[in-house]
């Protein structure tokens, strides 16, 4: 039966156990992380007002700009191994300091936002360390074969993850524990990480060598990127329509969560926010999974990376326009699945086909930029939009409400984009004859690159 497994996936005499170990690892990661933002978020909204997650978003998002500077720095530096080591174990000792906070009564604001500050920089370090360090453990014709199959333990991680958190307040009230038992549960699914990078790799070899360089400065990455961004037409366009779709996401996020909190704070339901929020979390993962692997990359391939390009902005549009009519929870959840299912399956596995048309020295620094700071960028500037609107605006001569009018700046956004995404459209083709996109690898498909 191992036997014909091995066949199904692929994975040929001696790869066996190093795939296993790296799917463990990328699915405790995965597992504590999903059940860690689902508490987190609940925690942080049932002790607080929904509006001050604002604030918990700009300092996220300002570490992410943070974390962005430096992680070229460390990542290039260091043995890959290494440093997921060293952040699994980090990540451990935090857990458990965590866990001391909650045992000593500090406020479930500064605990619950402290955990929710975690969780994310989890979402950034370690998946980023982990793929670069699987790529030295194999070659480039193995990474083709084997990276799908490891992801799919990220997927099962996902689903044990947010159906452990949505469990949990039924687990919580029959067995008369809280919340807290969730940190020192992550902080030994880090320290068995930890164990099995110290002990499972000692006889691995690492088919890449790893060279330490001296890494360029964090300035003249996100020039260079910018650089490039702005020379290149359609990148540009492609650029401003990413950037407005992530400012109407912040919108839908807030709302929602503004709304189902309030829908669930008159307690006339049987079920909790976390639950609701964890299956809420848990349906759109599996759709989400579902979709990327039987569906994207065979809509992309007929129809074309340009075509795909197109399908968030008018998704958003339509999204907004969605919400803006109907602000009941229903209508929200739904405009904002269909738009986070749209841009997580087929826009952003289209957005790293475009950008594979670059040149390799430059597309590290264009992915920094596109990827890093236009994301972080969006939505803080989105949060301060919705902060002033809801702090600053209480009422406009009692007519229009806060809701609707940062409605209608998402709504506006969602314009821009479409105008936006119109000109990426006109200027694709174009941009494709440019000297700077042309490929070494003419014959070579994007999509078989992009398999995991």
């Amino acid at each position: 039966m191992a036997d014909s497994l091995k066949n199904l996936l692929r994975i040929r005499e001696g790869e066996g156990r190093t795939v296993v170990l790296l799917g463990v690892i990328l699915m405790l990661n995965t597992l504590a992380l999903e059940a860690g933002d689902v508490v987190a978020v609940a925690g942080f909204l049932g002790s607080v007002d929904v509006s001050n997650i604002l604030i918990l978003w700009i300092i996220d998002m300002i570490m992410i700009l943070a974390v962005g500077s430096i992680q070229g720095l460390i990542v290039d530096r260091y043995s890959r191994m290494k440093l997921l080591r060293a952040f699994s174990l980090l990540f451990a000792v935090i857990f458990g300091a965590l866990t001391l906070l909650f045992a000593a009564g500090v406020s479930d604001t500064i605990t619950y936002g402290l955990l929710f500050l975690l969780v994310e920089q989890q979402n950034i370090f370690l998946p980023l360390i982990f793929w670069i360090f699987a790529s030295e453990l194999f070659t480039a014709a193995q990474s083709r074969r084997l990276f799908p199959v490891i992801a799919s333990w990220s997927a099962i991680g996902q689903i044990i993850g947010l159906t452990l958190a949505s469990a949990a307040p039924v687990i919580r009230d029959a067995l008369g524990i809280s919340n807290v038992a969730l940190l020192p549960f992550n902080m030994l699914l880090y320290l068995i990480s930890a164990v099995l990078l110290h002990y499972g790799f000692r006889k691995v070899q690492i088919q890449t060598v790893h060279t330490a360089e001296k890494s360029a400065h964090w300035r003249d990455n996100v020039t260079r990127g910018w650089d490039y961004i702005r020379r290149i037409e359609a990148l540009r366009y492609m650029t401003i329509a990413s950037f407005c779709a992530i400012i109407v996401l912040t919108i839908i996020d807030y709302h929602f969560l503004a709304v189902a909190t309030h829908a669930f704070a008159a307690e006339t339901t049987s079920i909790s926010f976390q639950t609701f929020y964890g299956i809420y979390r848990l349906v759109m993962t599996i759709l989400i999974i579902l979709t990327q692997n039987l569906v994207a990359n065979r809509l992309i391939e007929r129809y074309g990376i340009k075509n795909a390009l197109v399908a968030v902005p008018i998704i958003v549009l339509g999204g907004a326009l969605f919400v803006f009519i109907g602000p009941g929870l229903f209508f929200v959840a739904v405009a904002r699945a269909v738009i986070r299912l749209v841009n997580s399956s087929i826009d952003l596995p289209a957005q790293k086909a475009f950008l594979a048309l670059m040149p390799e020295d430059v597309r590290g620094a264009v992915s920094i930029f596109t990827d890093g700071y236009n994301f972080a960028i969006g939505a803080i500037i989105s949060s301060v939009v919705i902060g002033a609107v809801v702090f600053g605006i209480p009422s406009l001569a009692g007519t229009i409400s806060p809701t609707t009018i940062y409605l209608a700046v998402g709504l506006l956004f969602a314009i821009v984009g479409i105008i936006a995404v119109r000109a990426m459209y006109r200027s694709y083709d174009a941009t494709l004859f440019n000297w700077r996109l042309k490929r070494r690898q003419r014959t070579a498909s994007v999509l078989k690159d992009l398999e995991f």
